[in-house]
């Protein structure tokens, strides 16, 4: 049965796959892969900045640097290998040439892993396991996957040369290992233990031969399939590793409409100490652009500023050069296509920083130079010379804006946000990162390791609204942000009402003069795509400390225990009296060590005081917190 597409012409089948093959067609499977538009981007750009000729096509397999990047688990934004299972697992086999990349896109899924599959190829890597095979002929055939059964092709080696299968049949064989089809999997045993006998194969070995190759059929990838995502996942690496400012722009601008992975990777590349720059009018592209001083945000990147918005400021920039102010861009703009919305984003992004510091005074300029570029549009099109002389020049007599009263960093931020999805220049969670750090357990970057697990976030509270429960309780949800992007919340009612006050008291932070009031949420992370956490307790990070403490150690050697220190500790310690037990371990050098029960029995207070009072009387750091 067959359908014509009117539109396309394209004939479809209304089978599905296993009746086409039945019948003698062959199944293809096409995939689309943004990465090789990323590679693509990346290479124009790394043309354009001095390098005429080049090509991903023709970088050397061998690049030291590439396979340096690998091996440390500096995997962010590189093909297949972003997950933390995957950067463990490359971290784990160090590859060093390209034939050891192939073998891990087919090893990294979960029928390789659940098997032990994985780990004994890591084992004989390395040599902590003596590749050994069962029989002479299986050398030639697994040898460079080091005696493991990996790739469907080996299967059908395997049957061909040991068992006398045509390479048809063979497939005939793989297909029903890997589908467990039973009936079939139970005629090819009898048909390849004969096959196996004729060619002088002991039948003990031919029966572990026939269920190995039945465990592994069905994990395994086609050779061909891992060779080519592996040349995909070197390139990346390649670039990354070479040309880092290229690469990162071009894996920017794909991901420009997904802010979770927009901040990711925004964030990975000021650790890999690659500024991102907000936008500029004087600077910016459409996309993200490698620049001297890291990568410039795109305009496209703006919310309000459209095609038509982007073009006409690329062009007016690209006929008449930089702009010299505010009220010079006014004037030289098309104004039907660059509106007061497309300024005021803009100006809120700092995308005018380059030429006057100050967005607050930007701001409250907008309408006087509006006004003069609306002026200098109805001039244009009755064909006057504009009042204030030539603008493209500057313009000499351009209006001065008056002075303003800065923005606070919280507005500054907050405009940023608004207008690019996330924060630029900074952060509202900078200064609480060691913090956030010390407490947390998971961030929006690695919840993939933790789904179905309880775990413990930190960040910011920046929407929450209640809904009525069909009991006619109340329960709500809420947005938790942290440094790399965001959770959602779920928080049943009889939660809510114990933490309600809290939640909304960080909500309000900014209306009770507060600059910022980061939360700790504690829950199950049920799902990832969007990270959903069920909520249980949720607590200010300034009280994480005597909240989740569970005792002070001390730890000093017997010479320091004197007479005077220990009285003194002692009445540090009364003085500082709290819920947490303290604990000193006296330590005699190379013989034992000492754990005793301090306080008298009663507890102390966790704090940062008590921590550094205690380092203080003993002039070295001794004491930490346990959580």
């Amino acid at each position: 049965p067959l359908y014509r597409d009117s539109r396309s012409g394209d004939v479809i089948t209304q089978w599905d796959m296993r009746c086409v093959e039945k019948v003698g067609l062959v199944k293809f499977d096409f995939l689309g892969l943004r990465t090789l538009t990323i590679i693509a981007d990346a290479e124009r750009l790394i043309r354009k900045g001095g390098f005429p000729g080049f090509s991903a096509a023709t970088i050397p397999l061998d690049d030291e640097p590439a396979y340096d990047l690998l091996c440390r688990g500096d995997t962010e934004g590189v093909f297949q290998m972003e997950s933390s299972g995957m950067t463990d697992l490359v971290m784990k086999i160090k590859p060093r040439e390209f034939k050891d990349v192939v073998p891990l896109i087919a090893l990294y899924r979960p029928g390789p892993l659940g098997s032990g599959m994985v780990a004994d190829y890591v084992s004989r890597r390395h040599g902590i396991t003596k590749v050994e095979y069962l029989v002479p002929e299986l050398e030639a055939l697994t040898a460079d996957t080091l005696g493991v059964i990996v790739y469907q092709d080996q299967v059908l080696q395997i049957a061909n040369r040991l068992a006398g299968y045509t390479l048809g049949e063979a497939d005939l064989l793989r297909g029903a290992m890997s589908k467990k089809k039973h009936a079939e999997m139970a005629r090819h045993r009898e048909k390849f233990l004969q096959g196996a006998e004729a060619n002088g194969i002991d039948s003990e070995k031919a029966e572990k031969i026939f269920g190995l190759m039945a465990e592994f059929a069905s994990y395994g990838f086609p050779k061909a399939h891992s060779t080519a995502y592996a040349l995909i996942t070197y390139q990346t690496a390649y670039l990354k590793a070479n040309h880092p400012r290229e690469y990162l722009s071009a894996l920017l601008s794909i991901e420009a409409g997904n802010h979770d992975k927009l901040a990711r990777y925004i964030a990975h590349a000021r650790e890999q100490k690659i500024d991102v720059l907000p936008p500029d009018v004087n600077e910016s592209e459409r996309d993200f652009t490698p620049v001297a001083g890291g990568i410039r945000f795109g305009l496209a990147g703006v919310k309000n500023v459209g095609e038509g918005a982007i073009e006409s400021i690329l062009s007016v920039r690209g006929e008449g050069g930089s702009f010299k102010s505010l009220i010079d861009f006014a004037c030289r703009i098309d104004g039907r296509k660059v509106n007061r919305r497309v300024v005021e984003s803009l100006v809120k992004c700092g995308a005018f920083d380059s030429i006057e510091e100050s967005r607050a005074r930007l701001w409250a300029g907008l309408d006087m130079a509006l006004e003069s570029g609306a002026a200098a549009q109805r001039d244009r099109e009755i064909g006057q010379v504009n009042l204030f002389g030539d603008v493209a020049d500057g313009g000499a007599a351009l209006p001065e804006i008056p002075e303003a009263a800065p923005w606070t960093e919280q507005e500054r931020l907050s405009y940023e946000k608004e207008v690019l999805g996330f924060y630029v220049t900074g952060h509202p969670l900078e200064s609480f990162a060691p913090a956030l750090a010390r407490f947390s357990d998971t961030s929006a970057t690695t919840a993939s390791e933790k789904l179905g697990r309880d775990i413990r976030v930190g960040g910011l509270l920046t929407s929450m609204r209640e809904t009525r429960t069909r009991r006619g309780k109340t329960m709500a949800f809420g947005t938790l942000e942290d440094l790399e992007g965001s959770f959602e919340l779920v928080i049943f009612a009889n939660d809510y009402t114990r933490l309600r006050e809290t939640l909304k008291k960080a909500l309000d932070a900014d209306s009770e003069g507060r600059r910022t009031m980061p939360l700790l949420v504690s829950g199950t992370l049920e799902t990832l795509d969007p990270p959903r956490v069920l909520v249980r307790d949720a607590f200010e990070l300034e009280d994480a400390e005597s909240n989740l403490a569970a005792r002070v150690r001390i730890r000093v050697e017997a010479a320091e225990a004197t007479r005077d220190r220990m009285l003194a500790l002692r009445r540090l310690l009364e003085a500082h009296s709290g819920d947490c037990a303290a604990l000193l371990h006296l330590l005699i050098p190379g013989e034992s060590e000492t754990v005793m029960s301090l306080a008298g029995g009663r507890g102390v207070e966790p704090s940062d005081e008590v921590v550094e009072a205690v380092n203080g009387l003993f002039g070295r750091p001794v004491a930490d917190v346990d959580l």
